[in-house]
C-alpha cells in the first residue's frame, strides 16, 4: 500500500506541476496576443506613414519640376527682354 500511495502522490504532484504551467502557458499566450495585436495596430500606422510619405515625395518632385520649367521660362524671358532693350537702345 504504501508503494502505491508514492506512486499517487507523484501522480498528484505532476498533475500539479502539469496544471500550473498550462496557467503559465495560458498567460504567456494572452501577452502575445495582446503584443500581436498592438504589433498589427502599429504596422498599421507605419504602412500608412510610408503611404503619406511617398505622396509627398512625389508631390515636392512635382513642384521642384514646375520651378525648374518656370525659372527656364523667366530666363528665357529676361535674355529676351534684354536682347530688346539692347536693340532700342543701340548697344
Amino acid at each position: 500500500m504504501e508503494h502505491s500511495d508514492k506512486h499517487l502522490s507523484i501522480l498528484l504532484d505532476i498533475q500539479k506541476q502539469l496544471g500550473d504551467v498550462k496557467s503559465e502557458t495560458r498567460g504567456q499566450s494572452e501577452m502575445l496576443r495582446a503584443l500581436n495585436e498592438k504589433v498589427a495596430i502599429q504596422n498599421g500606422r507605419v504602412t500608412k506613414l510610408e503611404g503619406v510619405s511617398n505622396e509627398q515625395s512625389v508631390l515636392i518632385s512635382n513642384w521642384k519640376g514646375r520651378l525648374v520649367v518656370l525659372a527656364s521660362i523667366i530666363s528665357v524671358g529676361i535674355g529676351l527682354l534684354s536682347s530688346w532693350i539692347r536693340k532700342q537702345v543701340g548697344l
